[in-house]
């Protein structure tokens, strides 16, 4: 089956809004490093809490947020999926 822009357009709008996501969520892990008194809006207290992950030893990987990583790989994603999202040859 030969790839077809469509497919590509799709795979853009979701890396995209993997790398929104994970900027909001940098966002909100440097907040919570910066003041132990944030509460951000995904704490919904004891059930659900945001704030106890970003704030936890595994929200870091070699001293870089997690949302950093996936971050710069959504970017990757993107950037693979641009060419030939806009109907131009590229990495297939």
């Amino acid at each position: 089956m030969p790839p077809s822009p469509a497919r590509h357009r799709v795979a853009l709008v979701v890396a995209l809004a993997g790398a929104a996501l994970c900027a909001l969520t940098w966002i909100v892990h440097s907040r919570i490093e910066g003041d132990a008194a944030y509460t951000s809006f995904c704490n919904l207290g004891g059930v659900v809490s945001c704030d106890a992950v970003l704030a936890s030893r595994y929200a870091t990987v070699l001293d870089v947020p997690v949302a950093a990583w996936g971050l710069a790989a959504f970017l990757v994603g993107a950037l693979l999926a641009l060419p030939r999202a806009l109907g131009r040859r590229g990495p297939s």
